[in-house]
């Protein structure tokens, strides 16, 4: 759920794209779930000691470490390590911070009687499971709501009349994981849908769309999160994915990504395997800016970039439109810079198209095209 509904004041309607009669959700807290995981907590601690925190900069993301990460970092960062404290920090994020800033599965937001009260558990599935059937619109796979319609009857949605419409339409079985405890979602037949997992659907449907008829794509993703877009990319059948992040968030898509896919489905940083192309590799932004001759074929950077420091930012921009013909941008432009303001003065940008994103009011999606490396004359 988004947080934002229940601390500004504003109405549960206000932040859905039907009528809330509509969606026939039902609320559901997930349980813990036995899991022999010694292995991929080792080497996710691991991969967070050999990397470093000088890409926070000036932005909301040391504020967040200084606040909420300390505890966390001395934990993950010692060298005597404690591995039944980190395998709990990993397993529980709703009993730490660990996810403040990237999910609502966070103690400070679990402890505010407005997010876990019974009513809004219901208005969480609520706004879910909207999301869910949102998602389907933005694809084609339902038909889009009208207001101006609202004399009509209105179009009933529960959990699984819209997984059955969303997996004849893409031809797959889809899959919701809910890997910790206490997520609070929607219930469906494929698992609970939290806030974030259909917009995680969306990006990864898009990314798939615009990469149609290129063989074997490399995709990366800036900032990502806790893997979800990844996990569906993969889903999709884009194998070659990549993820850029600071080395607190990819302990997050680390554990994830490996307690959904398996292990051997991620190569974190400071490892090396036969075929890393078929794995999912989450490594550190060192990586992106000092490879001068990186190629992918999409880059994606979702609720990030302009919460930045803006000379990180920049750096990023100067870095993407060498690596890339296609770079796509969800982010909203609240703060004191936008996406579109880091490509003005590009030399390389040949175009950008640019909507509201269908998931998220007040969020832009930006699709940025390049010349091509053969194009660029340096």
């Amino acid at each position: 759920m988004s947080i934002f509904v229940f601390l500004s004041g504003l109405s549960l309607q206000a932040e859905l794209f039907r009528r809330q009669e509509e969606i026939k959700a039902i609320p559901v807290r997930t349980a813990p779930v036995e899991v022999n995981d010694a292995s991929l907590v080792k080497r996710v601690v691991s991969a967070y000691q050999l990397s470093n925190r000088k890409h926070l900069g000036n932005s909301m993301w040391q504020l967040f470490f200084d606040q909420r990460h300390k505890e966390i970092h001395q934990a993950f960062n010692n060298e005597q390590l404690d591995l039944d404290q980190t395998t709990f920090l990993l397993r529980n994020p709703g009993a730490s911070d660990l996810f403040w800033g990237i999910d609502n599965l966070a103690k400070s937001i679990l402890s505010l009687p407005q997010i876990t009260s019974s009513k809004a558990m219901v208005d969480c599935s609520v706004q879910c499971l909207d999301a869910l059937v949102r998602f389907g619109e933005a694809i084609g796979a339902i038909k889009l709501n009208n207001p101006e319609a609202y004399i009509l009857s209105p179009r009933e949605w529960d959990g699984l009349t819209t997984v059955k419409k969303l997996e004849d339409f893409l031809g797959i079985i889809l899959k919701f994981p809910n890997p910790y405890p206490d997520e609070i979602g929607a219930w469906t037949p494929r698992g609970v849908v939290s806030y974030r997992t259909p917009q995680a659907l969306y990006q990864a449907v898009l990314i798939k769309n615009l990469l149609k008829g290129i063989e074997k794509p490399r995709v990366l993703e800036i900032g990502g999160g806790l893997g979800r877009t990844a996990y569906y990319a993969r889903l999709l059948g884009i194998e070659d994915y990549t993820i850029i992040d600071i080395p607190m968030t990819a302990v997050c898509s680390a554990y994830f990504l490996g307690r959904t896919l398996g292990e051997n489905e991620i190569l974190l940083f400071g490892e090396k395997c036969h075929n890393p192309k078929k794995r999912i590799k989450i490594l550190t932004p060192d990586h992106f800016f000092n490879n001068v001759h990186q190629h992918y074929d999409l880059i994606i950077n979702v609720d990030s970039l302009t919460e930045m420091d803006p000379n990180f930012a920049k750096a990023y921009a100067f870095m993407i439109e060498k690596s890339t013909p296609i770079f796509v941008s969800i982010n909203h432009e609240v703060n004191s810079f936008t996406v579109k303001g880091l490509f003005d003065e590009s030399r390389y940008l040949e175009n950008v198209q640019r909507k509201p994103y269908w998931m998220r009011n007040g969020y832009t999606e930006e699709t940025f095209r390049f010349k091509s490396d053969e194009l660029i004359d340096e």
